[in-house]
């Protein structure tokens, strides 16, 4: 009797907008290029010294990821116009 090695899954990846600049959203806030900055430059910073910066679905109560409910990788952010892009890899959690 052996043992069985999983087949790899596939893995999905999925580039999007993350945040409309400069327009009103759902929640009635308007965000600017110059106010998400610091905090993207912050994000990298953390990314270039965890390697891994991990997300949840929806919106987190705080800042702090709670891994019993992470969802996702954030591989990269950037501006693209009026647009904060990013990357994420989504994991497969069961």
């Amino acid at each position: 009797m052996g043992f069985t090695i999983p087949k790899p899954r596939p893995q999905i990846v999925l580039t999007e907008c993350f945040i409309p600049l400069n327009v009103k959203n759902k929640n009635g806030r308007i965000y600017t290029r110059e106010e998400l900055e610091p905090h993207i430059q912050e994000f990298l910073n953390r990314k270039n010294t965890l390697r891994v910066i991990y997300g949840e679905f929806d919106t987190p109560d705080s800042l702090d990821t709670s891994l019993s409910r992470v969802s996702h990788v954030i591989e990269d952010v950037w501006f693209d116009q009026n647009k904060l892009m990013g990357k994420v890899r989504i994991l497969n959690t069961y």
